[in-house]
């Protein structure tokens, strides 16, 4: 990638990541479009913080008010007026935010603490406590202050209940002071009130960087870690577990770290609310307030405990489920063609009704804990007073008031309490996920790979296995495919080959490989070769032998059977490698890239690797030659361009040690002779190369031959040796007679000289003129084309948007409908806090003896109403419960049902990490957090108007400061949303690169970590990683920006209603004027709540959005009628094709070229045909046509004289 791109690493490039001069990226400059750049996030964003002065983090560039009140964001929040906000637009992280910055100073903490955990002696700490406290010694300083600034916040917010009480003396006159005294007693309450709320917004904003930093950390180690995995660890790691921790677990620490101060600051509130109690109203009353909190807690330990085990046993059956769902999106082409849809319907439905079942459970419990904390100042303001009342003591409205705005106190930790147990039970779970996969056991030092040394060698000598229950999954890629290659020498177009290979197998091997695997047994080999510099030794036998094995053994991802007895260096690589798996493995780059992995561009050494792959006259036929974009998993290249670009990518590498396992099964005869004798033969002819192989006509050519049957070593010697025992029925290719037919083993001078005149010039491929790669490796044109691509994808306009569109909302209460019980939902919402409402006027009514009536009728009124209360908080419990089980359950089988509809074009240009990221991380932020969200929100929202309606009741005119100032909050509110919402969908977009980095690089783990590529990969997901982090940082500051300026709000209502109600001292009764001034600082608590919980609602409603999405937008399998067929069809079994053409793609948006043009043949009834061609001729589109794999562009097919069209 071209310097000065995010992907010219800050702290990579310092550590001298660049090679011979140059750095190169897996990212090409026109990059990544279908996954980054088409999102909005440009991985250029960071380019100008890593060519700055060294910064510590963002805010370190600004002054202390600025980074108190987030004013440097105004400019940002401007801009999301203007146009659409992109990555460029935000801020750069500072220096130690980087991923390599933050991953080297985890390592470091993670270390140390894992060899302190091995001396005799060392205390037993919990995963997810070592996790903590790894994380705490990264930063301890910035923890530390968010303790002191939870402190403050918490001091300045007990001040007010005294402020209070000591206004409501001031109302009834008992003091001699003026008043100047109430107008200062008001003016302190909206100044406590403001200042705690930027204290704590500056607390969340340091938390939030705490946050990024260990996600950071997390998706950093776990992607490091999975390349050093033992294959016994390998075996239970797959992955569906590591993108669940990397999406799901990730974002449940977010979830929890916000809030983590309450962990201790809650109980100590309430401690210090007791104490204060204790003044007030003394101690017996405050015993019994205490006991009835005391059997909240209780209830709130007994569910925590239970809702723990269940999230535990939930994140189980979810890693199964979304393992499932990849291994079904992976093999969709075999699914579609054997119509199994309704039986993997089931398949999944059958995985989802258990997670369902725990979810269910997991809702009522919480659903509970809400009642019960919504409910508990009510019950424990009943306790207090009816004990006071018992004591022989009169009700005055200071102490009625300020008893209820002290129990109020405990409200705000009680409303976040269900929140907390929530993503405290969740991260824990996770932190413990997490640090068991952290600790699994990796390879010993000595199955790495070795640096290079004098001599190349590579030795085998042992039994191998694979890990028990492994099922030989790896391995049993190649061997399958192997008895393809022996009938094939052809091309598949995309995942046919991965799909149909796996069922031409050889059915005694398999057979056998089956029975030990249902033994609990897994299959092993034995081998004993060695290799040395100049030598080419190939490894022949039927399918199933081992020949890939023996590769997997090499490279450490097989068991040593015999290690144990002492036996130590019996496998042994020296030298650099290159390993060109089977099955091969290309990236979602363009071609170039996948053939330079990395390394620096050589023009001709370059042009010199693409004659030798056989792979000029495919570019030739590319749209735009080697700068074509490689679709995920390789889907716009046919099998044999597949096995020759992995092939061309290890020829460049110029390793000393080859490993190549079969790369000629998939090409023609005659590029199997052009590769073997001119590659393989010749140009590697100073190397180790070690060959399995089924083209068995270039064996005498080898070195040596190795013959393997069942996993045994039968023979070892050379072809001469071994020809009449073994290799006698394997006729041999003459490689004279190949010269004698024009061929060469050297690149002819005059396709020499034309390739380097192209490198000079503009080439024309196809239909396309493109401007060729000098020595940098980017074509000129490039730019052009992006700036030409970008113009055609730019929207028309760009409106602002304020916030989450109604119509998600809407989405999200239907599915959790029908829409009587969400009416019946919200009326239980409304009549809770009336209940709420009545007890505190009660209590007004109490004091002031508004009824006329004696102590035990006010006495029995109270308990009535709360009694209510409580009955009415517990229907509510049900209803809630099982509408957000039937919201997770119809959005989920909206996505599944999309899915298993949508056509194959669109899991071929859909990346499998954005969908998988559907069903993990967006299903469960549905499932989990969203559910909690809405239920907090709609309480504070109804705990608002119902406040609002109480000052309006008794005081309407003081809607005269109302009115205008919550106008102001809501035109704050509706400014700061589309920089919110814009911020929240470049953090949720950009997540889907690093889900696409992480499957595509696990995929290929075997070559990235045998060509000695980790490093260059590592940075990758770095870089994007980086750009996720930022994203989110952004997300969380500019709520942050909203977030302080409510406060300021919040303020200064409290201080001009209580301001009005002194000015207006003795016109009011002084019940209704305490309770007017309680219940405004509640209305100023409630709105910085709902802000707060506003901001996080919405960004997990972008998850239902996603949903929403995929279901709307996702193109559906069509047919033109419903004919039914029976088992008898067809009647006559003919094949007519009429004029029929293909491509694929879409046939309505006319990209890609057309693969079959306009064919028309029939094949009669009893009529076996052979179907042949060169390589890319249209074989396996043919079939794919046929199939219905994707809808044709014209023409009809039929079989039995019906269209296939009509069948659906």
């Amino acid at each position: 990638m071209p310097t000065g791109t995010s992907n010219t690493h800050r702290g990579a490039s310092e550590k001298g990541s660049t090679v011979k001069g140059s750095t190169v990226e897996l990212l090409p400059p026109h990059k990544a479009t279908s996954s980054i750049a088409s999102v909005g996030i440009d991985v250029e964003a960071d380019a100008k913080a890593k060519t700055s002065p060294r910064i510590r983090t963002l805010e370190g560039r600004y002054g202390f008010l600025s980074r108190l009140s987030f004013s440097y964001l105004n400019g940002l929040v401007a801009k999301a007026h203007k146009k659409m906000l992109m990555a460029d637009d935000l801020e750069p992280l500072g220096d130690e935010d980087y991923c390599d910055q933050i991953l080297e100073r985890f390592t470091a903490v993670w270390e140390k603490d894992q060899v302190d955990r091995k001396k005799e002696g060392a205390p037993e700490k919990s995963g997810a406590s070592t996790l903590l406290w790894a994380f705490y010694s990264m930063q301890p300083g910035d923890w530390w202050t968010t303790v002191v600034l939870e402190l403050g916040t918490r001091g300045l917010l007990f001040l007010t209940p005294f402020l209070l009480d000591w206004t409501i003396i001031f109302l009834e006159g008992r003091g001699e002071q003026g008043t100047w005294y109430g107008v200062l007693l008001a003016l302190c309450m909206g100044l406590c009130v403001a200042i705690s709320g930027v204290l704590e917004n500056r607390m969340q904003a340091i938390l939030v960087r705490i946050s990024f930093n260990m996600q950071a950390s997390i998706m950093a180690q776990v992607y490091r870690k999975y390349f050093r995995l033992s294959p016994d660890s390998l075996a239970q790691t797959n992955f569906g577990t590591v993108l669940n921790m990397v999406g799901e677990d990730t974002q449940r620490i977010f979830q929890l770290m916000p809030i983590i101060n309450f962990l201790w600051s809650a109980p100590l509130q309430m401690l210090t609310v007791a104490v204060l109690l204790l003044f007030l109203v003394g101690w017996a009353p405050t015993l019994g307030a205490v006991g009835v909190l005391v059997v909240i807690l209780i209830v709130m330990r007994w569910s925590n405990d239970t809702t723990q085990r269940l999230e535990k046993e939930r994140a189980r059956l979810m890693d199964q489920r979304v393992k499932l769902l990849g291994e079904l999106i992976q093999g969709m082409k075999a699914v579609k063609l054997y119509a199994w849809e309704d039986p993997m319907r089931e398949a999944i439905r059958r995985e989802r009704e258990q997670e369902l079942s725990r979810i269910l459970r997991i809702y009522l419990l919480r659903a509970l804990n809400v009642a019960l904390f919504s409910m508990a100042p009510v019950l424990m303001s009943v306790a207090i007073f009816f004990i006071y009342v018992s004591q022989g003591r009169d009700l005055d409205p200071a102490t009625v008031f300020g008893t209820i705005a002290l129990v109020g106190l405990v409200r705000a930790p009680l409303i976040i309490l269900p929140i907390l147990q929530t993503a405290y039970n969740s991260g824990w779970v996770s932190f413990n996920r997490i640090y068991k996969y952290l600790t699994l056991p990796e390879k010993e030092a000595s199955t790495y790979l070795s640096s290079p040394g004098a001599k190349e060698l590579v030795s085998i000598d042992g039994a191998f296995a694979y890990p028990a229950n492994s099922a030989y999954e790896t391995a049993k890629k190649g061997d399958e495919k192997d008895g393809a290659a022996d009938t094939k020498g052809e091309d598949k177009k995309s995942t046919n080959e991965n799909e149909e290979s796996k069922h031409s197998s050889s059915a005694g091997s398999e057979e056998k490989k089956q029975a030990l695997i249902e033994q609990g047994k897994s299959f092993s080999a034995k081998y004993n070769i060695s290799v040395g510099r100049g030598e080419l030794l190939q490894i022949v036998g039927p399918v199933g032998a081992g020949k890939s094995s023996i590769f997997l053994a090499l490279l450490g991802n097989m068991n040593d059977k015999e290690g144990e007895k002492g036996k130590k260096n019996r496998r042994r690589v020296q030298g650099t490698v290159a390993y060109v798996p089977q099955h091969p493995w290309v990236m979602n780059r363009t071609l170039r890239d996948n053939v330079l992995f990395g390394h620096p561009y050589d023009a001709e050494k370059y042009r010199r690797v693409i004659w030798l792959c056989a792979l000029g006259p495919d570019l030739r036929q590319l749209p735009n030659g080697d700068q074509t974009m490689i679709g995920e998993q390789g889907i716009n290249l046919s099998g044999g361009q597949k096995q020759r670009v992995a092939l061309a990518r290890a020829i460049y590498a110029d390793a000393d040690v080859y490993l190549l396992d079969d790369p000629l099964s998939a090409v023609d005869q005659h590029v199997a002779a052009h590769i073997f004798f001119c590659t393989i033969q010749h140009h590697l002819r100073s190397k180790a190369v070690v060959l399995a192989t089924h083209q068995v006509q270039f064996l005498k050519y080898a070195t040596r031959v190795v013959v393997l049957k069942e996993g045994q070593q039968v023979a070892n010697g050379t072809y001469e040796a071994l020809r009449e025992e073994h290799l006698s029925s394997y006729p041999q290719v003459d490689k004279k007679t190949w010269l004698a037919n024009g061929h060469s083993i050297e690149m002819p001078p005059e396709e020499e000289k034309k390739e380097a005149e192209k490198e000079k010039s503009t080439l024309t491929i196809g239909d396309v003129a493109v401007e060729v790669a000098g020595k940098d490796g980017k074509a000129e044109d490039d730019t052009k084309m992006e700036k030409k691509e970008a113009k055609q994808s730019a929207p028309p306009a760009y409106k602002a948007q304020s916030g989450m569109p109604m119509s998600v909302h809407l989405t999200y209460f239907r599915s959790a409908g029908p829409l009587w019980a969400i009416f019946l939902l919200f009326v239980f919402f409304v009549l809770t806090q009336l209940a709420i409402m009545a007890s505190d006027y009660w209590l007004a009514a109490w004091t002031g003896d508004f009824f006329n009536q004696g102590r035990t009728f006010y006495m029995i009124g109270y308990g009535v109403i709360a009694l209510i209360g409580g009955v009415i908080a517990f229907s509510r419990i049900i209803a809630y419960a099982l509408a957000a089980k039937r919201a997770s359950e119809r959005i989920h089988e909206g996505s599944v049902d999309t899915m298993m509809d949508a056509t194959m074009r669109h899991f071929d240009q859909t990346p499998m990490g954005a969908i998988t990221a559907l069903f993990a991380r967006d299903q469960s932020m549905i499932d989990t957090f969203l559910p909690e969200l809405y239920n907090a929100n709609v309480t504070l929202i109804v705990m608002l108007l119902v406040s609002l309606l109480v000052v309006a009741i008794i005081l309407p005119w003081l809607f005269l400061v109302f009115i205008p100032v919550l106008y102001l909050a809501w035109r704050v509110q509706q400014y700061s949303l589309p920089c919110v919402g814009n911020a929240q969908i470049l953090n949720m977009m950009s997540l889907g690169p690093v889900f696409s980095f992480f499957q595509e690089s696990m995929s290929g783990s075997a070559v990235i970590r045998a060509s000695g590529r980790l490093s260059h990969c590592e940075r990758e997901v770095f870089d994007r990683i980086d750009v996720l982090n930022n994203s989110y940082y952004h997300a969380q500051l500019t709520t942050k920006w909203v977030d302080v300026r409510m406060d300021l709000v919040s303020g200064f209502i409290i201080f001009m209603c209580a301001l009005l109600v002194v000015v207006t001292r003795g016109t009011l009764n002084i019940e209704l004027a305490s309770l007017i001034l309680a219940y405004t600082l509640g209305v100023a608590a409630i709105l910085g709540f709902i802000v707060q919980i506003r901001a996080y609602m919405e960004m997990m409603l972008t998850a239902v959005q996603r949903c929403d999405a995929y279901k709307q937008n996702t193109p559906k399998e069509r047919f033109t009628g419903a004919v039914q067929v029976g088992p008898q069809w067809p009647a006559e079994p003919t094949v007519e094709f009429e004029g029929v053409s293909f491509r694929y793609g879409d046939a309505t948006d006319k990209k890609g070229p057309l693969v079959l043009s306009g064919l028309t043949f029939e094949i009669p009834k009893g009529k076996k045909i052979a179907v042949i061609g060169r390589t890319g001729a249209g074989k396996s589109s043919l079939t794919a046509a046929l199939l219905r794999v994707n809808e044709l562009e014209s023409g009809r097919v039929r079989i039995g004289g019906g269209s296939l069209a009509d069948i659906p």
